[in-house]
């Protein structure tokens, strides 16, 4: 079952398994935010393999609130903010766009979803290409 209300101008649905916060406008940084060295390093190191549970993770404690899902992975790995904010931006967007297709879990749908809605504009910002079929993410 899935119940869904109103609270402070943000829609949220509660179901058996997560909570779903719809925030506002989704912003995305500038194009290649994480193509610098420092954060080239870590998506090389440990990033790129950790990517699928971090944003995962993020999504969950986030509720899909891009500011808050920002500063998660900031913290998950050390990313630069502009880098960081394309994963809290992805996040959002999976929220916004395909929180009716994940939000009974991983399944072909939501990744569907997650690749036609949000991933390019994660490659776009962050000049990373996710790790494939690991992009849908769970709010």
């Amino acid at each position: 079952k899935l119940f869904c209300g109103c609270f402070h101008s943000s829609i949220w649905c509660l179901g058996m398994r997560v909570i779903v916060a719809l925030a506002g406008p989704v912003s995305v940084a500038a194009g290649g935010s994480c193509t610098n060295s420092a954060d080239q390093s870590i998506w090389a190191s440990k990033g790129r393999d950790n990517f699928h549970g971090d944003m995962n993770d993020c999504g969950h404690k986030s509720l899909g609130n891009e500011e808050k899902a920002t500063q998660c992975m900031k913290g998950k790995e050390g990313y630069s903010n502009d880098c960081a904010g394309c994963f809290g931006a992805t996040i959002s967007c999976t929220a916004k766009k395909c929180w009716a297709k994940c939000i009974g879990g991983e399944s072909a749908a939501c990744t569907a979803c997650v690749d036609a809605n949000c991933t390019p504009d994660l490659k776009a910002c962050s000049g990373l290409t996710p790790p494939s079929s690991d992009v849908a993410v769970m709010v």
